[in-house]
């Protein structure tokens, strides 16, 4: 069993919504087989091994485990009785227990999730990366404006950094509502810029209808990008970070 930190659980039974990082490192105990087996169900056994990249393999394992387990510790059920299957746009959905939201994102050795017991979520990383300064921006995707602010912002931020930014802002976002990246559109916007919670602006909704998605800029690392969508405003987000080796 995993044992998450306590304040983790409080924080979901005081805010409902939590974040949950791993990193994957070289160092650290791998993922002890017994745990992999009395967590995740015949199906998703299968599914691990059918994994011929190891990375990804990994990505999958630590997902459902984490997931899994913080439900299970929540919830005081056992792991095994906890069912997650994909909508057709690829949201995962937990069935039972019923009424909790659930995103998962990876990029290269990060996995990180989202769960929140009212209303939908998204979350979205990316590793930073030698993330260039120069991107194409396609206008399809992002209006002048935000390329102005990717090329152009003040602070701290690089344009690479900035890209990203709103890069995770708009696919967290998408998971949220179920689009995808499908819906990917420079007519998705935010009241500013700067770092979350703000209101994300969807003009490709009706005329006057308030928005009530917020996204929340999770992550002040020089690794990685994080960003989290909830159709409410909290008060806070907890979040924790682990790490774990290869399986």
């Amino acid at each position: 069993m995993l044992i998450l930190p306590l304040s983790i659980q409080k924080n979901f039974e005081a805010n409902g919504v939590v974040a949950l990082i791993a990193e994957l490192s070289q160092g650290a105990e791998p993922i002890a087989p017994s745990l992999l087996e009395n967590t995740l169900s015949p199906i998703e056994c299968n599914r691990l091994k059918g994994f011929k990249d190891e990375v990804a393999a990994w990505r999958f394992a630590v997902g459902r485990v984490l997931l899994k387990e913080f439900i299970s510790q929540c919830f005081d059920m056992p792991t095994k009785s906890i069912f997650i299957r994909l909508e057709k746009s690829g949201k995962p959905r937990i069935e039972h227990p019923p009424g909790i939201g659930i995103s998962v994102s990876h990029s290269g050795p990060y996995v990180a999730i989202v769960v929140t017991r009212i209303g939908e979520c998204g979350i979205d990383i990316e590793a930073v990366g030698e993330v260039p300064d120069h991107l194409p921006i396609h206008p399809q995707f992002f209006s002048v404006q935000q390329d102005n602010w990717i090329s152009k912002g003040k602070g701290d931020m690089g344009p690479g950094r900035r890209f990203l930014r709103l890069w995770t802002r708009k696919e967290a976002y998408l998971k949220a509502t179920g689009e995808g990246l499908s819906g990917l559109s420079s007519k998705i916007g935010f009241e500013t810029a700067e770092r979350g919670p703000v209101r994300v602006i969807d003009e490709r909704l009706s005329e006057g209808m308030p928005g009530k998605f917020f996204v929340y800029d999770l992550a002040n690392n020089s690794d990685y990008c994080l960003s989290v969508c909830l159709d409410r405003k909290p008060s806070h987000i907890e979040s924790c970070s682990l790490t774990f080796g290869r399986i």
